[in-house]
């Protein structure tokens, strides 16, 4: 590998982090309301557009990933891990329920039918999240082939490409105008309900946010910097959120 390789390689995650909350923190001066976002024609289209990139993504780097790794140092606890599997499972499915008329659009059906909402439209998406949720969970590791160093790597690159933006369009529809809005909207009558706040923040913040970046946290989740920089994401987040709040 040459210098700039290794650099990606060994950076890779902080570089995740930081480029979904910058671009996230972005796409809140063109859509500055969860409300404005919704009403946009393009809304669905965005969300779709975020699921194809983060499922193809995770497609990518999945190999690479546990081909790189023993697997002492991808095992994670029982709980964390059943933990992860069940919110990555609703947040898929959320999504591809919102994605859903773009897709209706894209191969020419006409607008589902309530029934067609209630029914099919559910299942679709039931099946939906499974799929995508074993792609990320799942072991990638090939026993039978062998993939040459350079291919690994662009591929993996690629991958984390899509991820950056399939991810950091997730977390400003999600987190930043519908999870944070609705917590920091909320009645606050004495100090108890501010620090009542800002554990909720956290720990919103963790369970949304560590299962979409599972690829990255397999493989950090034991180093003191990935934890700093979360922390530090965290801070710029409340810092951000704030702000808003108090209309700065």
């Amino acid at each position: 590998m040459n210098k700039l390789q290794i650099f990606l390689q060994e950076n890779k995650a902080a570089i995740f982090d930081y480029l979904v909350f910058s671009i996230s923190f972005s796409l809140g001066f063109i859509f500055p309301t969860l409300e404005d976002f919704i009403s946009s024609p393009l809304f669905s289209f965005f969300i779709l557009t975020a699921l194809v990139l983060y499922t193809i993504g995770t497609w990518l780097k999945n190999l690479p990933l546990h081909e790189r790794l023993q697997l002492a140092e991808r095992q994670l606890s029982l709980s964390s891990f059943i933990s992860f599997i069940a919110v990555h499972f609703v947040l898929v499915m959320v999504a591809v329920t919102f994605s859903m008329p773009a897709a209706r659009i894209i191969i020419g059906l006409p607008p589902a039918t309530p029934a067609e909402v209630a029914g099919p439209a559910v299942i679709i998406s039931f099946i939906a999240a499974i799929f995508i949720t074993w792609l990320v969970f799942r072991n990638g590791k090939s026993k039978h082939k062998y993939y040459s160093s350079g291919y690994l790597f662009r591929r993996e690159l690629a991958g984390d490409i899509c991820l950056v933006i399939g991810v950091s369009i997730f977390s400003f529809v999600i987190w930043e105008k519908a999870i944070v809005a609705k917590l920091f909207n909320a009645p606050m009558a004495s100090i108890w309900d501010v620090w009542n706040l800002f554990f909720s923040f956290a720990l919103v913040y963790m369970i949304f946010y560590l299962p979409l970046r599972y690829l990255y946290l397999v493989e950090d989740h034991f180093s003191r910097k990935t934890w700093q920089r979360l922390f530090l994401i965290y801070g710029l987040l409340l810092l951000k959120a704030l702000f808003e709040m108090l209309k700065i």
